[in-house]
This record gives structure tokens, C-alpha cells and sequence, in this order.
């Protein structure tokens, strides 16, 4: 992979291999607090639901899987589609999420591919490619190309018919925080090699 510039990131909700290219990757954090008395399943269906409803303003049909199905073996995250992700109406996987829940925080965080590039990722993994036949990405279920700018406005404008939702930016201090634990912590191998 290197040899071809594809860095390996770990990530703290664990899963299966991703190859993040052209594609959007959200991430969404609660405390726990704001989903009292909920659980996993109930807010991974919540996020789900914001999700499908922002592909539809972008006139793609989408739901949310019932049940796991698919190459559950296989390493690559698109192999198969697991319960309470994001389908397209023909039961093809369309977005990839994790979500784990910690200190009193729940943070879920997944991949939105544009183009079939995510599939080159069978090159780096040991499994049939023709797994992938459970996987379909935005460009092909909308019928044209769709760019960040129109998926990030049909996010907003999904999300915000279930949440408040504010404009901001990082605080000094968050900035600050966030270059330390990515040089002291996240980019080290005692992290990334960690099982």
C-alpha cells in the first residue's frame, strides 16, 4: 500500500478495511446523555434515519438494512451490509459505518463512496472481489455525478429535520488538542498495530 501512497489509519470504532477515495467520510459525535435512555441500536436507527433522508433530497432511494447479510468474513467493509447501515433500493450496501460508545460519548463515523474507486481495495486484501456485488456507490444510484458541495448541503438539510443543528469551528484549545494527539498518540505504531 505504501508503495502505491494509501497510508493504514486504525480507527478507535475498530470494523473491517475501508479505502477511502472519492468518497465523503462523516463523523458524528453525542454524549450519551443527548440519546438518555436509548441504546447502540436505537441511535445507530436514529443516525441511519437522518442519512437516508439527506440521500433523498439528492433523489436517491435508499433504507436501512433489517439484517446483517453478505460476506461477513471478508475484511473489506463493503463486502457486506450490516444491520442498520444504509442501502440503495436494490439492497446494495451505499454507506459504511462504526460506532462505538466511550466515556460517556458516542461517536459514529462511516464512508460515503462517490465512485466505485473504494472496490481497489481488493488489491490490498485477500478475498474475491466479486464479494463487492453487495456494494453500490452515489454516482451510480443518483444516475450523474454528485460532488462534496451538493451531498454536504443535502447532509444539513437531512439532518436538520432531526436536530438542531449549529455552524462553528474548533476552538484554539481543540486545534491544539487535536495536533498533539495526532503526533503523540494516532500516528504511532504502538497505536496502529495495537490488538
Amino acid at each position: 500500500m505504501q508503495k502505491d501512497g494509501i497510508g493504514v489509519v486504525r480507527r478507535i470504532t475498530g470494523g473491517r478495511a475501508v479505502l477511502h477515495w472519492e468518497e465523503l467520510t462523516y463523523s458524528i459525535l453525542f454524549t450519551m446523555e443527548d440519546f438518555t435512555p436509548f441504546q447502540k441500536k436505537e441511535i445507530f436507527t436514529f443516525i441511519a434515519r437522518c442519512l437516508v433522508d439527506s440521500l433523498s433530497l439528492l433523489g436517491i432511494r435508499s433504507n436501512i438494512v433489517e439484517k446483517s447479510r453478505g460476506n461477513l468474513k471478508s475484511a473489506d467493509c463493503f463486502a457486506a451490509p450490516a444491520q442498520f447501515e444504509v442501502e440503495s433500493a436494490s439492497q446494495e450496501k451505499l454507506i459504511g459505518s462504526a460506532q462505538t460508545m466511550k466515556g460517556g460519548v458516542v461517536l459514529q463515523h462511516g464512508a460515503i463512496p462517490y465512485s466505485c474507486r473504494y472496490t481497489d481495495i481488493a488489491k490490498y486484501l485477500k478475498h474475491d472481489i466479486g464479494s463487492l456485488k453487495s456494494a453500490s456507490y452515489l454516482s451510480e444510484i443518483a444516475g450523474k455525478r454528485v460532488d462534496d458541495e451538493e451531498l454536504l448541503s443535502a447532509l444539513r438539510k437531512g439532518f436538520s429535520r432531526h436536530l438542531p443543528l449549529v455552524e462553528g469551528s474548533f476552538t484554539w484549545e481543540e486545534r491544539a488538542l487535536t495536533g498533539r494527539l495526532e503526533r503523540e498518540k494516532y500516528s504511532q505504531d504502538a497505536w496502529m498495530f495495537k490488538r
